[in-house]
């Protein structure tokens, strides 16, 4: 694809995603000093609607993901163009979020600084941080390992979905809030190994498998589709605060999503093992026995040491914890630069920092520049809209990198709307 086309693609995206909605910063419309920007006075209703999709990697190439999604055939240099080029242990994960944000009022309790706020939101993530060698022996086999030991250890992830609902206050006019959640808990999968170490014999007569680990998945009994498997309680907290001593409007905010648990429940499966297992094959009889299982997956379990346990377990959420700085110096050009964090294998701490032009009366652009997550240095853009005072649009586009080439690393893209009436 030329670069012409890929410049066109981009931007009909941008303008595409602008009619629908942006994931808007609840800060970001108070912080602007246009009155097309400006929150009505009078405002009594507040909502704020924000969706988010990202996937990112170290190794990992958009190519090999992709074709993965599709069910595609993996060509062995495009499988090798993913293998391993971290000095660390490879980092991949994905996020999709969306949540709704209602505050309303004029006063709560008698006090005209606080009125009430509910949230809800709905959460798929996944973390995972992994060695080299099992990359290789997943998508290479265990040929090139014929005599050798794979170091297919130390290995970390996470994957969650749940739902939140909660109520709770908000300051009127520094936006800061405190909200306590209730938690739907839909899926896990965790995995927790210190030590995998696979050694395959000469013509893999054998295996010897020296692994110290665990692994956690939710009631898989209903094959997924049920209401939830378990229930827990989070809070969510943003404290807001200006900073008088610097010219045009400056804000430091510093928060907490989802600071929780979820109590899964006893129908979960656990397995925890730290011992040396030899897997010498499997002898079928009787393979065109109709009227006996043809093979026992039971059986396999056992002769792997994967036989499982059931029990309930009390389990951490994906916490996000953040800081934020926001300056408008003048009224057309703002600067945000934030650090985030959240409780996920393979996520290191994210810094961003973005640079915001007004555009016209209606319209500001956004440039950004971003490392760390489950990637590293990652360039970024966004557009946003007011169509009238107190109604914002933005689309943004986090990593621009991964949408130019199958070889990058990495999707995302944020849509959502702010109204305020």
């Amino acid at each position: 694809m030329s670069e012409g086309a890929r410049r066109r693609i981009f931007l009909g995206c941008l303008q595409l995603v602008t009619l629908c909605a942006g994931a808007q910063s609840d800060g970001d419309v108070d912080s602007l000093r246009m009155d097309m920007w400006r929150t009505p006075a009078d405002a009594r209703h507040h909502l704020d609607v924000r969706i988010g999709a990202l996937y990112d990697a170290t190794d990992l190439r958009n190519e090999l993901v992709l074709g993965l999604w599709r069910g595609e055939a993996l060509g062995r240099e495009l499988r090798q163009r993913s293998s391993g080029t971290q000095a660390s242990r490879s980092r991949a994960g994905y996020v999709f979020e969306t949540t709704m944000t209602y505050a309303w009022g004029e006063h709560l309790f008698g006090n005209r600084n606080l009125r009430p706020r509910v949230m809800a939101g709905h959460r798929d993530m996944l973390g995972i941080a992994y060695s080299d060698d099992l990359y290789r022996l997943t998508f290479f086999g265990n040929a090139e390992y014929e005599n050798a030991i794979a170091r297919l250890g130390p290995v970390r992830s996470v994957r969650m979905r749940y739902q939140t609902i909660g109520i709770g206050l908000e300051h009127r006019d520094r936006r800061s809030y405190v909200v306590v959640q209730w938690v739907n808990g839909q899926r896990l999968s965790t995995a927790d190994v210190d030590r995998a170490d696979l050694f395959t014999a000469t013509d893999g007569r054998y295996l010897l498998l020296d692994i110290n680990g665990r692994y956690s998945v939710s009631d898989t009994s209903k094959g997924g589709r049920g209401l939830g498997y378990g229930s827990g309680a989070a809070l969510s907290a943003a404290y807001d605060r200006k900073l008088p001593w610097l010219s045009g409007q400056a804000h430091a905010t510093f928060g907490v999503e989802d600071l929780g648990f979820i109590a899964w429940d006893r129908n979960s499966l656990h397995v925890r093992r730290d011992s040396l297992i030899r897997y010498d094959g499997l002898r079928v009889d009787d393979v065109l026995d109709l009227d006996g299982t043809l093979v026992g997956t039971a059986g396999i379990q056992d002769s792997l040491g994967l036989g499982y346990r059931r029990g309930g377990r009390v389990k951490a959420l994906p916490t996000r914890v953040f800081g934020r700085f926001t300056w408008w110096p003048r009224d057309r050009w703002g600067l945000v630069a934030e650090v985030e964090q959240r409780n996920l294998p393979g996520f290191i701490p994210r810094a961003s920092a973005t640079l915001i032009h007004g555009w016209g009366p209606r319209s500001r652009v956004a440039l950004s520049v971003a490392h760390g997550g489950f990637g590293g240095w990652r360039p970024g853009a966004a557009y946003m809209r007011a169509i009238k005072p107190g109604v914002v649009l933005q689309a943004e586009l986090p990593n621009l990198t991964g949408m130019l080439s199958g070889r990058a690393h990495g999707l995302a893209i944020g849509l959502g709307v702010s109204l305020s009436w």
